[in-house]
């Protein structure tokens, strides 16, 4: 009974001192090192980053990055982005949950035009009502529409 206890304080004081130091140390989630600790028990601990910054499947490509997935529309479902048939573009439901926040959402998207990929990034409302800030993004293009009262006004810029 006595080795037991013993053991497991040895694995607790190797888990504590291979943890100790992490704050300077550049870490990598995921990658796990087994070290055999003076008492013969393996310890996990998490091994440190590559220095030279290179990704842990450095042979993939970025068409196969994992989380960049774009579905049928356009949208990145792994970032929350679904498609939204009455908006006419991608967007997070749980931003756009207030109608008013939605509609000014949709004529932004009228303005710019629906396309494949569309994304509604942010819709701020301004000091007035019917005022909203929509931002947009369409591949590496982002776009700003403003509304006020509603409306687009006529200066500001449409897609070409």
């Amino acid at each position: 009974m006595k080795n037991h206890v013993r053991g497991a304080w040895i694995l607790a004081i190797a888990l504590f001192f291979s943890t100790v130091g992490c704050a300077s140390k550049s870490l990598e989630v995921g990658k796990v090192d087994t070290n055999i600790n003076g008492a013969g028990s393996v310890a996990p601990t998490i091994a440190p980053a590559d220095p030279q910054n290179r990704s842990v499947d450095a042979e993939k490509s970025p068409e196969e990055i994992v989380g960049g997935e774009r579905d049928v529309y356009g949208c990145l479902g792994p970032a929350g982005y679904n498609w939204d048939e009455e908006i006419g573009a991608c967007i997070r439901s749980w931003e756009l949950k207030d109608a008013s926040v939605r509609k000014a959402a949709k004529i932004a998207v009228q303005r710019i035009g629906q396309a494949n990929g569309l994304t509604v990034l942010a819709c701020e409302a301004q000091n007035c009502t019917g005022c909203f800030k929509v931002t947009l993004t369409k591949g590496d293009e982002q776009m700003t529409v403003d509304l006020v009262d509603w409306v687009v006004p006529r200066s500001t810029p449409q897609p070409e």
